[in-house]
């Protein structure tokens, strides 16, 4: 008689090895909804014990019994579940890395199975909630206030206040309004109010006998405000802990004992080896607490939404300019009096009013220009005058006082032409080289001489033509800076500044600074007979000093000093732009026959 009752393997339960039941077995190549992406029951199985080659499969049980099929089944969900509690897990500490992604693709990834563990788990108040919520919240979570490396844990152990008073009756969302404060913005001084007063008497201790001496005398008068603050009367409620009355009540000692220790002893928060530097903005530090409050607010501001308070709109937005746009396409409030001019808020309507129908007049102190709101003033001094913030270019170096003269410069480092003509094959860098070559070349001329009838598509143009054929003055040039002004009593304006500048400010360049420094140091107006380099004739100062930085790398500032004998207009007339060939150099005195040349020059080449 056989020992062992296998006679009937392989025709059994692939989980218990009982024989099988005609008609109650189930294959494991079923698929169930319990295993993770719909798999069968074989796929599980090796999931969780081990692979099995195809060529032997076949000696292996190939069904399970109705019992063995629920118990995989509650494996499998019992599985699921470990699993989901763990990326659950691992989400919550990269969140508290200020990562969202992990838990944001977890939510979107497994809805359901997030929301059945977080019920099963009893860890979620509201039935209907968003990763948003927990995101938003996840400032006031224990573990949102634990260092990120565990030596710093256990160095925050050893400093941490445990004495702590607060009122019973005191609010749930006033502790939160503090916790948010408090990761808002972490100074010094909050820091050194959480280090135990025995601690740092010790420190102390280390330095002087006098100063430890003090710290202990603070310590015995901490002690004693304890003392008599948890002792209750008739008419004050019992009292337990907080941190936060705590720090607020004891700020002023602590900054006498602060100021009491040496610049060392201060510091008793952890640091870091090397500066932290934030990934999504200029601060660096090597405070982990100011660096970790630091990133809390990174989280809460790009978690923020702004929904619209209009009964009945359920509209949320990411930005408050998103909110302010959907304001005023769908929710128009104010409405101006005078014109109708519709805005969507008090803000708007009151700006609107000083810009067009407002008298006030704020003059620039350095020139004659007068603006009707404050800050079209402070931007135009910004970035007109004050040499203070100048935008570079990474490529060559050059520098602009607008960052959309930037944003234009670096064009010309691309070969990239993004703005077609749409009435020809011409393609532009930037679109205001499309716009002067539509206006140019596929509208009528609109600027019309009074004298002789002829258009011109330009003001500059316009102007050249009255002052060289009419000898009519229309531009008033200053000698020293070559600006030219519409009439003689703005150039005497101009000419004043010259002769009166004001603080920190070039009399010859009239170019303010922030400090006297830079006023020494900066590049002034340097004079020249003309503007030719290298065989070409650059017109302008602006092109003239350009090609000098970008070609033969000298920064500087020059002008030709005008002849006032002349108007501006016989001036540029008497010059004539040489013309050369772009291969041979050679000088060709008419543009038809650079043309020609060039045909023949260039041969299949390129034209230009």
């Amino acid at each position: 008689m056989p020992i062992f009752r296998l006679d009937r393997y392989p025709y059994v339960c692939r989980m218990c090895l009982k024989p099988e039941q005609i008609r109650k077995m189930t294959s494991l190549d079923t698929e169930d909804e319990c295993f993770e992406g719909s798999a069968t029951f074989e796929e599980f199985l090796a999931k969780i014990t081990f692979p099995i080659e195809e060529e032997r499969r076949q000696l292996f049980p190939c069904s399970i019994c109705p019992q063995c099929k629920d118990l995989l089944r509650t494996i499998a969900r019992f599985h699921a579940k470990i699993r989901n509690v763990h990326l659950f897990m691992d989400a919550l500490v990269e969140l508290r890395n200020f990562n969202t992604a992990p838990i944001k693709d977890l939510f979107n990834s497994k809805p359901g199975s997030v929301q059945t563990m977080l019920k099963e788990l009893n860890l979620c108040a509201n039935a209907d909630f968003q990763v948003e919520d927990l995101i938003d919240e996840f400032p006031q979570f224990k573990v949102a206030q634990l260092p990120a490396a565990s030596r710093d844990y256990h160095l925050d152990e050893e400093i941490k206040m445990e004495i702590e008073i607060e009122p019973e009756g005191v609010a749930e969302s006033d502790k939160r309004e503090a916790n948010n404060a408090f990761a808002e913005e972490c100074l010094l001084e909050e820091v050194v109010e959480e280090v135990t007063w025995e601690v740092v008497a010790e420190e102390a201790s280390k330095v002087d006998v006098t100063q430890k001496e003090a710290a202990i005398n603070q310590t015995e008068l901490l002690d004693a405000v304890d003392d008599k603050a948890k002792k209750p009367t008739k008419k004050k409620p019992k009292f337990k802990a907080n941190p936060i009355t705590v720090a607020n009540k004891r700020k002023c000692i602590n900054l006498e004992l602060l100021n009491s220790l040496e610049p060392e002893e201060r510091d008793l928060a952890p640091k870091a080896e090397e500066p932290l530097q934030c990934p999504k903005c200029p601060y660096k530090t090597i405070n982990t607490t100011h660096y970790h409050s630091h990133q809390l607010t990174h989280l809460r501001r790009e978690n923020r939404t702004f929904p619209c308070k209009e009964q009945g709109c359920a509209e949320q937005f990411a930005t408050r300019a998103g909110l302010r746009v959907h304001m005023e396409a769908n929710h128009v409030t104010c409405v101006c009096e005078t014109c109708g001019q519709q805005c969507g808020s008090t803000s708007r309507l009151q700006d609107h009013m000083r810009r067009s129908h407002g008298n006030d007049r704020h003059p620039c102190g350095y020139c004659e220009k007068t603006f009707k709101v404050k800050n079209d003033l402070h931007t135009h001094v910004k970035n007109v005058h004050l040499l203070e913030n100048l935008f570079k270019c990474d490529t060559c170096g050059m520098e602009f006082r607008r960052k959309v003269a930037l944003k234009y410069h670096l064009a010309t480092h691309s070969d990239v032409y993004n703005f077609p003509c749409q009435q020809c094959d011409k393609k532009f860098k930037i679109y205001p080289l499309l716009h002067n070559h539509v206006h140019r070349a596929h509208r009528e001329a609109s600027f019309k001489c009074e004298h002789c009838l002829r258009m011109f598509h330009t003001k500059s143009l316009w102007l050249d033509h009255i002052e060289s054929v009419h000898e009519i003055q229309m531009r008033f040039v200053c000698e020293i800076c070559v600006a030219n002004f519409e009439s003689q009593e703005k150039l005497a304006a101009h000419r004043a500044r010259h002769d009166n500048p004001k603080k920190l400010e070039c009399s010859q360049c009239l170019t303010a600074f922030p400090a006297p420094e830079p006023l020494a140091d900066h590049m002034c107006i340097t004079y020249r007979e003309d503007y030719v380099c290298c065989g070409r004739d650059l017109f302008h100062f602006v092109q003239y000093n350009r090609h000098m930085f970008n070609k033969h790398g000298v920064k500087i500032n020059a002008r030709v000093k005008p002849d006032l004998s002349l108007l501006l207009g016989q001036i540029r007339a008497k010059r004539k732009r040489i013309l050369s060939c772009l291969k041979c150099g050679i000088i060709l005195s008419t543009r038809t026959q650079k043309k020609q040349h060039q045909e023949k020059c260039l041969g299949g080449e390129n034209k230009s």
